[in-house]
C-alpha cells in the first residue's frame, strides 16, 4: 500500500469519527507534492483539530465514538438492564442470582472463576471483566482470582487441566445466540481431512455442539458451569451484559465484606514505581526502596 492510499484510509477514518461524534468537518482532497508516507502537515492539521473537538466533547460530559459503536446502543441496553436487575426478588433476577451463587462455591472451596468465551470478540470482554474483579474483590486475602478462556482455541493448553486438575476452580460461560456472520462448512471431494461428515452444516453450529459437550464434560469433571446467555453480540446485548457484570460485582465484593470501590493494592506498587523512576514529590520513598535493593 503507498502512502496515497494510507492518507485516503486516514482521512476516511478521521471523517466517519467526525461525522459520529457531531463535529463539523470540512477536507479535501490531498495535494501534496513528492513522497508521501501517508500523513502530511494537512493531515496532522486535522487530527490536531478532531482532537480538539474530541476533548471539549468529553470536558462536556459527553459520550465519544471511535470505533464506530453505537453508543445510544450501548447505553440502551445498559439503562434496559439497570431497570430489570431492580428486582429485589432473588428468583427473578439474574443478577443477584449470579453474585450469590458465585459467593457460595467460594464458600465451598472454589478459588477460581473461568470466564470462558466461544467467540474471538468477546477475548477482550473478557479481559475487561478480569480488571473489573480482580480489583473490586482481591482484598483482605479474599477473593475469587477471576481467569478467562477463548474457546475452543484454549481447550488446547487448558482443557486437560480443567478436565483432570485441581478441583479448585468453577466456568462462567458466555454464549451467543446469534452468529455476527453465517459461514457453512464444504464438503471437500477427496475428503482429505475425513471431515466431510461437516458439510452443510454453519460454523456456528458446530461451535455449539464444541460448547455443549465441553460443558457436559467439564460438568462430569467435577467443575461448575455457570451459563450467561446473549441474544448476540451487537451494542444493546453488550450494554446489558456489562452492567450486569459490574452490579453483580458490587454486590460481590459486599458479600465477601470487602470495599468494592477502591483499589489499595494498585497503589502500593504504584508508589514503588514512581519512586525507582524518581518521580518528583517522591523522594523519600525514593531513597528508602532503593536502600532495600
Amino acid at each position: 500500500m503507498n502512502g496515497k492510499s494510507k492518507c485516503k484510509i486516514l482521512k476516511d477514518i478521521r471523517r466517519q469519527i467526525a461525522q459520529d461524534n457531531d463535529i463539523e468537518f470540512v477536507t479535501s482532497e490531498c495535494k501534496y507534492q513528492g513522497g508521501c508516507s501517508g500523513t502530511c502537515p494537512k493531515c496532522e492539521a486535522e487530527v490536531r483539530y478532531l482532537e480538539q473537538e474530541l476533548a471539549k466533547r468529553q470536558a462536556a460530559g459527553k459520550a465519544i465514538a471511535v470505533a464506530g459503536i453505537d453508543i445510544d446502543g450501548l447505553m440502551k441496553g445498559a439503562a434496559d438492564a439497570m431497570e430489570a436487575y431492580k428486582n429485589p426478588d432473588l428468583n427473578a433476577n439474574d443478577c443477584y442470582k449470579y453474585a450469590a451463587i458465585r459467593n457460595i462455591l467460594y464458600r465451598k472451596g472454589k478459588s477460581t472463576e473461568i470466564l470462558v468465551g466461544y467467540e474471538p470478540y468477546q477475548t477482550m470482554l473478557n479481559e475487561w471483566w478480569k480488571q473489573l474483579y480482580g480489583e473490586s474483590e482481591g482484598k483482605e486475602g479474599k477473593g475469587l482470582f477471576p481467569a478467562s478462556l477463548t474457546f475452543s482455541t484454549d481447550l488446547h493448553s487448558m482443557g486437560q487441566y480443567i478436565q483432570e486438575g485441581e478441583r479448585s476452580m468453577f466456568e462462567t460461560i458466555i454464549s451467543v445466540e446469534k452468529p455476527a456472520h453465517e459461514v457453512k462448512v464444504e464438503a471437500d471431494d477427496a475428503n482429505l481431512d475425513g471431515l466431510n461428515f461437516l458439510a452443510g452444516k454453519r460454523l456456528h453450529e458446530i461451535n455449539k455442539m464444541a460448547e455443549l459437550g465441553v460443558q457436559l464434560a467439564h460438568i462430569d469433571g467435577g467443575v461448575p458451569n455457570l451459563l450467561i446467555e446473549i441474544p448476540a453480540i451487537e451494542e444493546k446485548a453488550i450494554g446489558a451484559l456489562l452492567y450486569f457484570f459490574e452490579k453483580a460485582c458490587g454486590i460481590s465484593g459486599y458479600l465477601i465484606e470487602v470495599n468494592p470501590f477502591n483499589q489499595p493494592g494498585v497503589e502500593a506498587y504504584k508508589k514503588n514505581m514512581f519512586a525507582l523512576l524518581d518521580k518528583p514529590g517522591y523522594e523519600e520513598e525514593s531513597k528508602a526502596i532503593k536502600a532495600r535493593l
